[in-house]
Parts: C-alpha cells; sequence; structure tokens
C-alpha cells in the first residue's frame, strides 16, 4: 500500500521544498510542483494512509519532521 522508495524520497523532496517556501503542508489536493511531482495527491495519499492505520511509523513520523 506505500509507495516505492523512489517515489517516497520524490515526495519527501517536494514537500520540504513547499514547507520551505511556504511555510506550511497545506497543499491544494491538485497542486503539482515545478518538477511536475503531484504534491497535492501524494500527501492526501500519504494522509488517507495514515488515518487507516496503514502508513509505516518511520513514514509518519519523516512526514512530522517536514518543518
Amino acid at each position: 500500500m506505500e509507495p516505492e522508495p523512489d517515489v517516497w524520497d520524490t515526495g519527501m523532496a517536494a514537500a520540504q521544498q513547499y514547507f520551505d517556501d511556504q511555510g506550511h503542508l497545506n497543499v491544494p489536493s491538485n497542486y503539482i510542483d515545478a518538477a511536475g511531482f503531484h504534491l497535492g495527491c501524494w500527501l492526501g495519499y500519504q494522509r488517507a494512509l495514515k488515518l487507516a492505520g496503514n502508513l509505516n511509523p518511520a513514514r509518519t513520523a519523516a512526514l512530522a519532521t517536514c518543518r
């Protein structure tokens, strides 16, 4: 259910860049970054996995470190 490692790494890098630029991770669901990564969709999927109890705890912690 979790994304492949390369997609995860790309998503985390995009999330951190968005946070660095915007100061938050309240990303619109249709947001696509300059590299063409669908960050809004990716973050929504990660949040859905977390709510369902299906996101690896290490990945949950990693997402919480975007600051």
